[in-house]
This record gives C-alpha cells, sequence and structure tokens, in this order.
C-alpha cells in the first residue's frame, strides 16, 4: 500500500482522525476529526498519553457523547473521535424497556 490510498482511507472512516503536532497544531485531520474536534478542543488540553474518555458535550437544545481516544506519538498526540449519541440513547431505551 502505498502513501497515495491515506486520504482516501481517512475520508471513508466513520470515526475522526486528528493529528497534533508538538506545538498542539493540526497537521493530518479528516473530516469527520474537525468536526468532533470543534466539539472537545478545549478539553483535550488535559489528554495525557493512552486513554480514552466519554465527553457529554451540551449542543443547543440536545447533548453530544464523543469518545475520545488519545496516544502520544513520536512528536505530537494522535486523536480518535467517535459521536456515540444515538448508541447511548438507544442503551438507554433498551434499560428502560427491561
Amino acid at each position: 500500500m502505498t502513501e497515495s490510498f491515506w486520504p482516501e482511507i481517512l475520508t471513508r472512516l466513520e470515526e475522526g482522525v486528528i493529528l497534533l503536532d508538538a506545538e498542539g497544531e493540526i497537521v493530518l485531520a479528516n473530516e469527520v476529526g474537525r468536526l468532533l474536534f470543534a466539539f472537545v478542543r478545549p478539553d483535550s488540553a488535559g489528554a495525557s498519553a493512552d486513554e480514552t474518555r466519554e465527553i457529554v458535550v451540551p449542543r443547543g437544545e440536545e447533548t453530544r457523547r464523543i469518545v475520545l481516544r488519545t496516544s502520544k506519538v513520536a512528536d505530537g498526540t494522535l486523536f480518535i473521535l467517535r459521536d456515540v449519541t444515538a448508541e447511548r440513547a438507544l442503551e438507554e431505551v433498551g434499560t428502560e424497556m427491561i
């Protein structure tokens, strides 16, 4: 596989991918990552190495739930983000039915 495949792979992912350099600047991102990272960016500053957190983000009348996985890499930080709002809503409905 060559490097020319990476942009297509990043575009097709349902998860957001963001790579920050040591200064905190975005050096690699897919569109999903850019959208979700806007929700969690202020909170991500305190992220430690190899951590997974679920962040609850109020957004108008709704609340988004985003799982943020953080990994330290050579000269920066890799963030993998996934919006789990719909999954959590289904879980709550399932729990209420039991």
